[in-house]
């Protein structure tokens, strides 16, 4: 029962069936015969509503009477992935940048796109979309167009050069120099939070003094009056001082998790080389919308957004696309 779980929650997080099988083998997991998972077994078992509490007959879903194992809500979430993966053969879509390329002349979008040669075989390009409403030739852009097949052939070969010591020693310095500055920043955060606090102890003890005095002392009326405003004034302070307490917490929060993990980094990168030539179209793309925000293209580099840095990386172009 967990091991299906397991498969649930590895799909629903990688997008991959190579990769959830890959897990499943990495922990010592293997099928009811003692074999190793292959990704047509998970997907199998992702598609079986069995596991949700139905039964099929005659190629409709019943209610059954036994037990779900998976939740609906998941089940249906793993269908949308499948369905979304589902792109016939020789579409545009197979282009591996779509929804994250740039253009790095006029910045605008890019977006892939075909077309016919004189021999009527389809022409795959991603297509700047500066273009696309300007009359021909008026566009100010000097890319307009880009092979795909080079373009993500190009992107591959940037990913994993990556994963080799030359490639990934400056961006190793980096997220050294990164996480150095956060954690100074978040020692001053530290440090300011530290004085607020025992500030915020003096005007609790102050208040404290002052209702003592009230219940221990003997006070005219006027007199009563006048701790009673010290007490409102130091009970004001007190709610300004854990107001400022809070926004400290929470700034210390922020900034922490600003700090890189580079081993986390690091092994993304090992795990794209490893994975990537088994990728199928769909996966290799569900792994860069993961991991990248934005590609972007010049005619001698390429400048990649990775989500967990907060500047990108550029790569030179042996070949420009």
């Amino acid at each position: 029962m967990k091991g299906l779980q397991f498969i649930f929650d590895k799909f629903l997080d990688n997008r991959s069936t190579t990769l959830t099988a890959k897990a499943l083998n990495e922990i010592g997991c293997r099928d009811r015969k003692g074999r190793l998972w292959d990704k047509r077994q998970v997907q199998k078992i992702l598609q079986n509503p069995v596991y949700t509490g139905q039964v099929r007959w005659n190629d409709q879903c019943y209610q059954g009477i036994h037990q779900a194992i998976v939740s609906e809500k998941h089940f249906k979430t793993a269908q949308l992935i499948f369905k979304e993966k589902q792109h016939p053969i020789g579409s545009v879509t197979q282009a591996l940048a779509q929804r994250l390329l740039r253009c790095g002349d006029c910045h605008a979008p890019m977006t892939p796109s075909h077309s016919l040669n004189k021999h009527k075989i389809k022409y795959f390009y991603y297509r700047c979309t500066s273009t696309q409403n300007a009359e021909k030739g008026t566009s100010p852009c000097s890319v307009k167009y880009i092979n795909q097949k080079k373009l993500d052939q190009a992107l591959t070969q940037s990913l994993r050069s990556l994963t080799h010591e030359q490639g990934f020693f400056p961006i190793e310095n980096q997220i050294l120099k990164h996480n150095l500055t956060v954690e100074k920043e978040s020692q001053a955060i530290q440090e300011s939070l530290h004085l607020q606090e025992a500030q915020l102890k003096q005007i609790e003890a102050r208040k404290d003094k002052f209702f003592d005095s009230l219940i221990s002392g003997e006070f005219n009326a006027k007199e009563r009056e006048k701790i009673q405003e010290q007490i409102n004034d130091m009970e004001i302070k007190e709610k300004q001082q854990k107001g400022l307490i809070a926004k400290l917490t929470f700034d210390l929060g922020q900034k922490q998790d600003d700090a890189i993990d580079t081993s986390h980094f690091k092994q993304m990168l090992i795990n794209y080389r490893s994975d990537q030539e088994k990728f199928s179209v769909s996966e290799h793309k569900a792994f860069l919308s993961k991991h990248l925000s934005q590609i972007i293209f010049h005619k001698t580099q390429l400048e990649l957004q990775f989500k967990a840095l907060p500047w990108p990386i550029t790569i030179p172009l042996e070949d420009s696309p």
